[in-house]
């Protein structure tokens, strides 16, 4: 989320800042903390490239399992897609539990959705048990349906939900009516379990645990390369046995990924065959529980809009009654 201000007559200089960073500096009265780069060679057990929410939880984790761990981030921790997003938490993403039952049957469908939540609790866990200061906020969700045909689809990840053995909540237009308080939506499923916070103190508050228990960050430190004994960075070689990019794009210029290995995001899912020999495929998977959908303040949606199919993922945040 990008806050700028414009040019006009008035002000003639043109301001981009990311809203979080700011609301950081408001909190606290100083900047973020500042990590020095890579300067020497170094050996661990595990090296985590990217500091965003995925690569921190990751160090956690390793760090928990007794290893040791350096982490190596291109700009500084939450820089990225992380930092920028509105964070709300939530195991619903592009393609919705109704689609998972669809096209890979229930058992499938279901592993898969246990394996995003657990993300999602797994964000959660380390909030409390670090008792992070990022906001959070225990909100539901609610997926609505903006026309009377996209109500079909809505009405399906109700049925969806509750073939797994999910809580989940119908209304219907008027019910819908009184709990977002518009006539535009022609009614919604509602369910628990999520949670907004602002995940760039998020990051920060991870990056401040984990040095504490030794973990090695690495700020403004860009990997070039990562080859079978490690990564090179800065200049600098680290070396390890295992290497993990959390990055929130593309990489193939640090050699390690192959042309058989593509980017993913949110879950990994073929579509029905398009013909006979032509099949469509998407290749999407989650991390860490990875939609972040809007920073939790009441009333507040944040607008996933598939206009042709006449539904919207809006995950709208809403107290828990």
């Amino acid at each position: 989320m990008w806050c700028s201000t414009l040019s006009t007559p008035m002000n003639k200089k043109l301001k981009h800042s990311v809203f979080w960073y700011e609301q950081k500096k408001e909190a606290s009265g100083v900047a973020r903390s500042v990590t020095a780069p890579l300067a020497a060679d170094r050996s661990c057990d595990v090296i985590i490239v990217g500091g965003g929410m995925a690569g921190l939880t990751a160090a956690e984790r390793f760090s928990r399992e007794g290893k040791s761990v350096v982490l190596l981030e291109c700009d500084f921790c939450g820089a990225g897609a992380s930092g920028k997003t509105s964070g709300f938490i939530t195991p619903d993403s592009e393609i919705e539990l109704s689609t998972l039952v669809e096209n890979r049957g229930p058992a499938v469908a279901k592993t898969l959705w246990e394996f995003v939540s657990g993300g999602v609790e797994q964000i959660r866990t380390n909030i409390h048990t670090h008792a992070l200061d990022c906001d959070y906020n225990v909100q539901n969700s609610l997926f609505i349906a903006t026309t009377e045909k996209g109500m079909e689809h809505t009405a399906g990840e109700h049925a969806a939900r509750k073939q797994l053995g999910y809580a989940s909540t119908l209304h219907d237009r008027t019910q819908v009516q009184s709990v977002i308080g518009s006539k535009k939506y022609f009614g919604g499923v509602e369910y628990s379990d999520t949670f907004g916070m602002n995940s760039y103190l998020f990051c920060q508050g991870m990056k401040a645990v984990l040095q504490q228990k030794g973990v090695h960050i690495f700020e403004h430190t860009r990997v070039d390369r990562i080859h079978a004994g490690g990564v090179n960075a800065n200049g600098c070689a680290v070396h390890a046995t295992h290497v993990v990019v959390c990055a929130d794009r593309f990489t193939p210029q640090l050699g390690a990924l192959k042309k058989d290995i593509y980017h993913v995001q949110t879950f990994l899912i073929p579509t029905s065959f398009i013909s006979t020999i032509v099949s469509l495929a998407t290749t999407e998977c989650s991390l860490a529980a990875a939609t972040f959908s809007g920073r939790t303040v009441e009333r507040k949606m944040y607008h996933r809009q598939h206009s042709t199919r006449g539904y919207s993922g809006i995950s709208k945040h809403i107290s828990p009654k």
